[in-house]
């Protein structure tokens, strides 16, 4: 699996970066939406992982990649779990910190899901 990591901190993008590698998932991490943008493009992740505040706006730029690949919300704040737009545009909301062990667990499955709902949507434009 790939992942692709979005954090203002570059350090903690790295950190976390690095602890999924070490779990055998391949995982960049990046520090603006400008540049999630960019990286998107280019490698097109199974899995994005964001926090939801940057220097180039909020992560509800980044919803319209949703149907592409799930994306999952980090935050250090219990108000994230209550915000409608956070729960109503994003496949999962996970408290900060977390263990890479339980991230890859929620992205294994928000992956499995995504492919069968494509699939899904793809046999119905069959019908």
């Amino acid at each position: 699996m790939q992942f692709l990591i979005v954090d203002r901190c570059p350090l903690l993008g790295e950190l976390l970066a690095w602890e999924l590698q070490n779990y055998g998932v391949q995982a960049r991490a990046v520090d603006t939406l400008a540049k999630a943008e960019l990286e998107i493009s280019r490698c097109r992740p199974d899995v994005l992982i964001t926090e939801i505040f940057f220097q180039d706006g909020n992560c509800l730029g980044l919803t319209s990649y949703r149907h592409f690949f799930p994306i999952i919300v980090l935050s250090a704040h219990m108000m994230a779990f209550r915000d409608s737009a956070i729960r109503d545009n994003f496949h999962a909301c996970l408290l900060k910190p977390t263990k890479a062990i339980d991230l890859i667990t929620v992205a294994e499955s928000l992956v499995q899901e995504t492919q069968d709902s494509l699939l899904r949507d793809r046999e119905l434009l069959l019908v």
